[in-house]
């Protein structure tokens, strides 16, 4: 009966946890103003029914390039001609065939296409991704699953408008990464003292890596202006301070591995002071410091591994560049500062974690205790 009621009362606890975040998303995201949402473009999904024409013209400049004229059935049963530029070059090249799936565009009565339609894929994938999790992690994946989509309607609802609206990327950044870290955290294990190390670790190494990052930013003197995307997001919300957002993306960035590290250390510290209860802080400080040495390499690979494999192709490019313009490009700085900057907080993450739990589990004097 009491280990019923233990049960009932952990899953209470979780459900007032998913409760409180909720409502914590709601309040904030009346709240926050963001100022270019009119500028929001709409997309209709269609499918291809006829090549009407596929020829190659040339442009007053003398540049090449080649258009199809288009039948297409859009998804409201429309059958509208849509006109669909190619660019002779590498890039950009969408080269339509009858039964493609695409995105229409619609502006002064004339369609444009936009690109394939790529939904049935995501989609897929995505019940890939949730089916192994539940199915695999049960009642934990579960649970993982639902912190996940509130993590991404904080990000989509209460962050990014936030930055659009002129906030501190930074700032508003790292209180995202602490709502997501106890979020995260508390609905998988639950609130304890592992948690809360867990927790408390997690957030110091992340803030840690921003407040470093935002030092770099600044020191190395970057505009923020690296590529066409970041020149176009300036133009569109002027408000936004590009060099905070570089700094933003350290903090998400390691977010994930440090939460990682922080959660084995407190875990194990836990599972030995039930194993053992006569350690004290001191040997159990030791041990998590064991512990994470042993995590530190794997997770370091496996976070600059992520950066690198997002940056293969810009990687590929710098490789041709002499080293002493290499290491003033600022878009190999960027680079350099995402992945040092992130294994630094999660790096700092382990004495944090391993200090704050050994602390904590030093406290425990019953091994049966609630903890």
């Amino acid at each position: 009966m009491n280990e019923a009621m233990t049960v009932k009362y952990s899953l209470m606890k979780r459900f007032f946890i998913f409760i409180f975040f909720f409502l914590l998303t709601l309040s904030f995201s009346l709240k926050v103003k963001s100022d270019n949402l009119q500028n929001t473009t709409h997309a209709y999904k269609g499918i291809v029914k006829e090549i009407l024409l596929d020829n190659e013209i040339t442009l007053r400049e003398g540049e090449k390039q080649r258009q199809q004229l288009l039948k297409v059935k859009l998804s409201d049963d429309r059958e509208i001609e849509a006109l669909n530029t190619i660019p002779l070059g590498l890039s950009y090249q969408v080269l339509l065939k009858k039964g493609d799936k695409i995105l229409v565009s619609e502006e002064d009565g004339l369609f444009n296409i936009e690109g394939y339609n790529r939904e049935s894929i995501s989609w897929i994938l995505l019940f890939l991704f949730t089916a192994l999790l539940v199915g695999i992690g049960g009642k934990k994946g579960a649970l993982a699953f639902i912190s996940l989509i509130i993590k991404i309607s904080i990000l989509l609802f209460i962050l990014i408008p936030s930055i659009k609206a002129g906030y501190s990327p930074l700032l508003t950044t790292s209180l995202f990464c602490a709502i997501a870290t106890c979020l995260t955290i508390a609905m998988v294990s639950g609130l304890n003292y592992k948690t809360l190390a867990a927790c408390i670790g997690t957030i110091g190494g992340v803030l840690a890596a921003g407040l470093i990052g935002y030092w770099a930013v600044n020191a190395s003197h970057m505009s923020g202006l690296l590529e066409p995307e970041m020149e176009s997001l300036f133009y569109q919300f002027p408000k936004i301070k590009l060099t905070e957002l570089i700094s933003a993306g350290v903090l998400i960035g390691a977010l994930g591995a440090a939460m990682d590290v922080a959660i084995s250390i407190a875990s194990a510290l836990q599972e030995i002071k039930l194993a053992a209860p006569e350690m004290a802080f001191k040997e159990l400080y030791k041990s998590g410091m064991n512990i994470g040495r042993d995590v530190m390499g794997t997770m370091i690979n496996t976070l600059i591994l992520a950066y690198a494999g997002s940056s293969l192709p810009t990687i590929i490019l710098i490789t041709q560049i002499d080293t002493a313009y290499l290491f003033n490009m600022e878009l190999f700085i960027k680079e350099l500062i995402l992945s040092a900057v992130g294994s630094i907080g999660l790096i700092l993450t382990i004495p944090i974690t391993s200090l704050l739990a050994a602390y904590l589990m030093s406290k425990m004097n019953d091994k049966k205790k609630s903890i």
